[in-house]
């Protein structure tokens, strides 16, 4: 059940947005509005959660010194650079934070990508071959 009810509230979401893109009519022009302020209020809990998962996992490394702590360091150190860039110089074309998306979390996003294509294709590949 925990598993099930977040994965139908996820494919009737994406249903109802592939018919909002396709066939848009005054009914999900106004549910896709409700849903983007729903968003925004919601999005800095999201946030908030998602930071204090980060401390935790990373402080309890740090602090238990577990094996590659050091990369724990790294990871809050640019989560803390990251933060102060996007509130001190905003992110307008130009300023450091966007210098540090376009030429750090870009390059990471494109190889994540491109590793679970990788992963995917070799997982494939396995599996017609096992038959």
């Amino acid at each position: 059940m925990k598993r099930q009810i977040p994965l139908l509230i996820v494919i009737i979401l994406g249903f109802i947005f592939v018919i909002h893109t396709f066939v848009p009519h005054k009914i999900s022009q106004d549910f896709f509005d409700w849903y983007q302020d729903w968003i925004k209020a919601m999005s800095p809990f999201a946030v908030f959660l998602g930071i204090m998962s980060l401390l935790m996992v990373h402080g309890t490394k740090i602090a238990r010194r577990a094996t590659n702590w050091q990369f724990s360091i790294v990871t809050l150190s640019a989560l803390v650079f990251t933060a102060f860039a996007g509130f001190m110089w905003g992110t307008q074309e130009g300023t450091p934070y966007m210098w540090l998306f376009a030429h750090v979390q870009m390059p990471m996003s494109s190889t994540m990508f491109s590793l679970l294509a990788f992963y995917i294709a070799s997982a494939a590949y396995k599996a017609f071959r096992a038959r």
